[in-house]
């Protein structure tokens, strides 16, 4: 089976599973019992100015880009599921195992941002991690390995915060350092082992009860790492 990643609706992404020489119906044979909740984190990045760029220049800097999200995604056992021109959304801990899932997202996205810095991009992240339950969902017409929770709105809440910081200081000789990755700051406890914390503010309590929190939640800006080698 090669494996297509997709995104559908709001707080679930996808992959479809479809067999080369067979076709998409064969998927309806993979064993739906394994269907669980697991721990996971998303991450959404979106490239910064690319919206105005002409056509040769934007499909070389996408494809850099790719490159450097794929890559950097693989060292730290994640999931391209999905990317639709300048976002994209990757999974920790959902269809390949990974140990502590939002110090794994972490480490992508500040590979990432060290990377696309190097070649003269930037761009604007968001982070989430908790429950979701994952499996293949579908029928005979069509069966896509997923994970359903509010990770993924949540973690598009906090990218698109993220952009707004970057606007905010941009040029304004704030003391505050760039952001690049805001976290829905939700067990911290991991993070703050390998990285600089910083507070930008608190989720709307209507946005916060839509993702099912009983209460508000700080955003947190992802700043330098520590030196610290991984377990895996």
């Amino acid at each position: 089976l090669s494996t297509q990643r997709r995104l559908t609706a709001a707080g679930s992404t996808t992959s479809e599973a479809t067999n080369n020489s067979a076709g998409s119906n064969d998927v309806a044979s993979v064993n739906t019992a394994e269907v669980q909740r697991k721990n996971v984190a998303v991450a959404v990045v979106n490239l910064s100015g690319t919206h105005e760029l002409p056509p040769s220049q934007l499909e070389k800097r996408l494809a850099t880009a790719t490159g450097i999200v794929c890559k950097a995604a693989s060292n730290n056992r994640g999931i391209v599921d999905y990317f639709h021109g300048d976002h994209f959304v990757v999974t920790f801990g959902a269809s390949k195992p990974a140990s502590q899932p939002d110090v794994k997202a972490a480490l992508f996205c500040h590979a990432v941002h060290v990377a696309l810095s190097a070649e003269g991009l930037a761009a604007a992240a968001g982070v989430a991690c908790g429950k979701a339950t994952v499996g293949y969902f579908g029928d005979t017409s069509m069966k896509r390995f997923g994970s359903v929770g509010t990770c993924f709105t949540a973690a598009m809440l906090m990218a698109r915060e993220c952009r707004r910081l970057q606007r905010k200081y941009k040029g304004g000789g704030e003391s505050q350092q760039a952001v690049h990755t805001v976290v829905r700051g939700l067990h911290l406890e991991n993070l703050a082992t390998r990285f600089e914390l910083d507070v930008v503010g608190l989720l709307d309590e209507t946005v916060e009860n839509s993702l099912g929190g009983a209460q508000r939640v700080s955003m947190v800006s992802l700043g330098a790492a520590h030196d610290h080698e991984d377990d895996e």
